[in-house]
């Protein structure tokens, strides 16, 4: 991301539209945005910390792109922002701005709901350091 931004002379960011999801992540306590990024190049698959810039504010937040292995994986990558303190909860056909700060890791495959949300819980501690 770092070389990405200095080549573009800006932070690299994802402009789309919230749609609606599978809603895994409500299930799980981390609700999520899904983004149709519409065209726009996104990064690789992984876990990021990000800012999200919603209605001319900005937003800390945990961003997942990828085909969620744990839940049968998807055809096409799914790009789902949990946002800090963002206390509107319908957020459907609003456009996002996401720009990405640092990779936390790779995706991978949990063997159950419990792990992936810990690991979930361990992102998100790791984002909030990260964007203080």
């Amino acid at each position: 991301m770092e070389g990405a931004s200095t080549l573009l002379g800006r932070r690299v960011s994802v402009l789309g539209t919230v749609v609606h999801g599978s809603k895994v992540g409500r299930v799980l306590g981390y609700p999520t945005a899904n983004v149709n990024p519409h065209h726009e190049a996104i990064p690789p698959s992984g876990v990021y910390a990000v800012e999200v810039k919603y209605r001319d504010k900005l937003y800390g937040g945990v961003l997942n792109i990828g085909f969620k292995p744990t839940f049968g994986k998807s055809a096409e990558p799914v790009v789902e922002a949990h946002i800090f303190g963002l206390k509107k909860r319908h957020i459907y056909g609003e456009d996002l701005e996401i720009f990405f700060v640092k990779k936390l890791r790779d995706e991978r495959h949990f063997h159950n709901k419990e792990s992936l949300s810990n690991a979930i819980r361990q992102d998100v501690l790791n984002a909030r350091r990260i964007l203080k």
